[in-house]
């Protein structure tokens, strides 16, 4: 039994009701699950997640595959409602990812990723070490001033931090 559960990915499963029970199942009571799960808002703030609908080659490449991972989204009404049934609390929710910050996230380093990764794999650890220095260097203060940009926007978040803490003596399917 564990008094803390921590997963940012419990939505690349299939199910989200066994995916919480089983989260709960391993707490102990009173022990507290970390969860961090999009909104059903995430998918209209990335366009590159509904390329197939649009049928849109940019958006495909954008995204890298990346709209296969995201198999369900909660809301806090909805979080609340499955932690009930699994004999926990909702201890608080905090949304973050902003639209714009999601916006920039879509769009990323995706497409090139996979031939920068290739091309940082040939350079020698001294020299890599100093490339990731002036990556850093370069991004920081653009990455700085997005999530000062996102602290002080008032746009519903695409993702959630949700605590949720087990109830003593709640449902068999809790302890």
């Amino acid at each position: 039994a564990f008094q803390t559960v921590f997963s940012n990915m419990l939505y690349w499963l299939d199910s989200p009701a066994a995916s919480l029970r089983e989260v709960a199942r391993i707490l102990r009571p009173g022990g507290r699950a970390i969860l961090c799960v999009p909104d059903p808002t995430f998918l209209e703030y990335c366009p590159s997640y509904h390329w197939q609908a649009s049928g849109s080659e940019l958006l495909r490449l954008l995204n890298r595959g990346r709209g296969d991972a995201i198999r369900w989204t909660w809301s806090p009404s909805e979080a609340t409602r499955l932690a009930a049934s699994v004999g926990c609390d909702v201890v608080s929710v905090r949304s973050y990812l902003s639209p714009l910050t999601l916006k920039v996230w879509d769009i990323g380093l995706r497409p090139l990723a996979p031939v920068l990764i290739r091309m940082v794999q040939q350079i020698d650890e001294a020299n890599r070490r100093s490339m990731k220095l002036e990556w850093m260097d370069l991004l920081r203060p653009i990455l700085v001033e997005l999530y000062e940009l996102d602290q002080r926007s008032r746009a519903t978040g695409g993702f959630h931090c949700i605590v949720l803490e087990k109830i003593a003596g709640g449902p068999a399917a809790c302890s």
